[in-house]
């Protein structure tokens, strides 16, 4: 039976509609709609369900839209299972503690360094790793740590006394601890710091007096006239004596010694006291026979003016 076509119009456009019947030899039809491009009827205008799926790369042919939802398809399927990988993440806990382990890959393997104890404590910017630089920290607060120990425990390190303020800081000897260094004293010290004076062995104590010199509170004052040139005169220092001064009346130069022989034709050594200028001795302890002084000068009718201490 040949193919008979049926219009439609489209009421809200009043647009023909064109579709077919088509005899399928079964007694059975089947309605087609025509193709608005080619005008023919068929299954490949809208309604087809045997078109080829499209290419996972789409060309510019021409395609129905069974096609394309067929292409679709078949590529979400190709990729569904990479996208489950994607969106779920999980740890298979059938045995705990062994398939649900998540291992931490460093640059020497997984898990090479992160468990590792016996690494040396790094104090420096030196490369290390998390257990070397811990180790380091721990080492480098212990050093600076200051420890306070309870009573009767043992010392620890040295100590010093701060002696900057006099006695601010005393040290307390106990009893007994003197005679406990007795044994270390010298023979001649016994326990109790006495002193051996004899080869008796026994510690005797020692007295005695200590004399102290006084201050000079005695001055005495002597002119040595130095009638002739270059001839020697002398002057005795008083007994006791603890300094003495002098200097030349007149602007003159004169030589002066402790021995005689040297200042009235000079004969090294001398000394020479320049005019204007006057000599003081340091602090002395002469005996009750003291020195003497003897001078001389290259001009005439020079006295030397002396003041002596005691």
């Amino acid at each position: 039976m040949a193919d008979k076509a049926i219009r439609l119009i489209d009421t809200s456009d009043q647009t023909p509609v064109p579709v077919a019947y088509h005899d399928n030899g079964d007694g059975t039809y089947s309605l087609q709609v025509y193709d608005p491009a080619s005008g023919a009827a068929g299954e490949s205008a809208i309604g087809g369900m045997s078109d080829a799926p499209v290419d996972a790369v789409e060309s510019a042919a021409d395609r129905t839209v069974i096609s394309l939802l067929k292409g679709a398809k078949n590529y979400l399927r190709s990729i569904a299972a990479a996208v489950a990988g994607i969106l779920v993440v999980r740890t298979d806990q059938t045995t705990p503690g062994t398939t649900d382990k998540v291992t931490v890959a460093t640059a020497t393997g997984a898990g090479a360094t992160i468990g590792v104890i016996t690494g040396a404590a790094v104090i420096t910017d030196a490369d290390g790793t998390i257990q070397q630089y811990l180790r380091g920290l721990v080492k480098l607060i212990v050093a600076k740590i200051t420890v306070t120990l309870g009573a009767g425990t043992a010392l620890v390190g040295k100590f010093g006394i701060d002696q900057a303020t006099l006695n601010a800081n005393e040290v307390v000897v106990k009893s007994g601890t003197i005679a406990a260094l007795g044994g270390g004293l010298p023979a001649a010290f016994g326990a109790g710091g006495g002193v051996k004076v004899d080869g008796s062995g026994t510690a005797l104590p020692v007295s005695g007096t200590v004399s102290a010199d006084a201050k000079a509170s005695i001055a005495a004052v002597y002119n040595v006239s130095m009638t002739l040139a270059d001839t020697e005169y002398s002057q005795v220092l008083p007994a006791n004596c603890r300094g003495f001064e002098f200097q030349c009346r007149s602007a003159f130069a004169i030589r002066w010694q402790v021995v005689t022989g040297k200042v009235a034709t000079p004969t090294a050594p001398w000394m020479t006291l320049k005019s204007g200028d006057a000599y003081s001795s340091p602090s002395i302890a002469q005996a009750a026979s003291p020195s003497t002084l003897y001078f001389g000068c290259d001009d005439a009718a020079q006295i030397v003016e002396l003041l002596a201490w005691t």
